[in-house]
């Protein structure tokens, strides 16, 4: 059993370590795997190893470009094909999946032993409010079809809601930032020929979460979104939120913590210095375990930590 997430360029090299440092102080038993691309430079993977972390290699993975290529506003889903290279690692009996731009508040070790019947994978909903009105998303994308507007604090933290047949379209859209799966040849083999031969992928704004959206559909668990709480949410959604109660917390959208350390009025600020209290302790860690080759990497960390890298 493990965690895994995806690396492939270097602006997300510090985020990985800070996901990967979070995870150990939340006292879990299982340890963090970072599938890592060709792409991503011999410093980074040289980070990654003297923090002790452990890399998988894996091929690319994604359309041909006469069936897909990404929005302007969302290039930074082009890599996000490789996540589900982790259908491929059937040496774990279950692997849960988290993007690099996240931070564990708590212990979720439960993910590993959460019951799934076989094929069926178990994510948190979609947030289908669209709070920055963004013109490329899905027009049914509005508060009155977000899968979290009904949900009232305290049920919200232990139940999704129910997806039936009078649902509206959202509820049966997953957000792929923490997947819960049992990895099986079948599956790597159906997700890798969709991919390469199904003309719908031209249709997926957002790679990977609508493929798997669409594979898994009527197979998948909602989750609480406690094990996935998107960063909007403590704003749109704060009848359901609380801060104690978030498990994880995830940094969507464009605007990344690590781009500057002061956010002054901005009404993420509260969980961008979570993200910052963590990378201090990672950097103190490396400073006193690694003091020959602390220096260079956190130059080289911060110097990408920059959106002008």
């Amino acid at each position: 059993m493990a965690f895994v997430t995806l690396l492939t360029q270097s602006s997300y090299t510090a985020a990985t370590l800070v996901l990967n440092h979070t995870l150990r102080l939340s006292g879990s038993r299982f340890r963090l795997y970072v599938m890592v691309s060709s792409s991503l430079p011999a410093q980074d993977r040289a980070i990654l190893r003297r923090a002790g972390i452990r890399m998988l290699e894996v091929k690319d993975l994604r359309p041909p470009l006469s069936k897909w290529h990404p929005n302007p506003a969302d290039a930074r889903f082009a890599d996000t094909w490789l996540k589900l290279r982790a259908f491929d690692l059937v040496q774990f009996s279950r692997v849960v999946l988290l993007d690099a731009d996240m931070v564990l508040r708590a212990n979720i070790d439960e993910l590993m032993t959460k019951p799934l019947e076989p094929g069926w994978i178990a994510a948190c909903p979609v947030c289908a409010c669209n709070p920055e009105k963004r013109p490329h998303y899905p027009p049914d994308w509005k508060p009155a079809n977000c899968p979290y507007t009904p949900l009232n604090h305290p049920e919200a933290a232990t139940a999704a809601m129910p997806i039936t047949p009078n649902s509206p379209a959202p509820y049966r859209l997953l957000n792929s930032g923490n997947v819960v799966l049992t990895p099986r040849r079948e599956d790597a083999e159906r997700i890798q020929s969709l991919i390469a031969t199904s003309d719908m992928v031209s249709k997926f704004q957002f790679p990977d979460q609508d493929l798997l959206s669409h594979l898994f559909k009527s197979k998948w668990q909602p989750l609480p979104y406690v094990y996935n709480g998107i960063k909007p949410s403590r704003i749109h959604h704060a009848h359901m939120w609380r801060d104690e109660e978030v498990k994880v917390v995830h940094y969507v959208l464009p605007d990344k913590p690590w781009h500057r350390r002061e956010w002054g009025n901005n009404p993420y600020a509260t969980l961008y210095q979570w993200w910052w209290d963590a990378y201090d302790m990672v950097r103190d860690e490396m400073l006193l375990k690694n003091p020959t080759f602390a220096a260079q990497d956190l130059a080289y960390l911060e110097h990408h930590m920059s959106p002008r890298a």
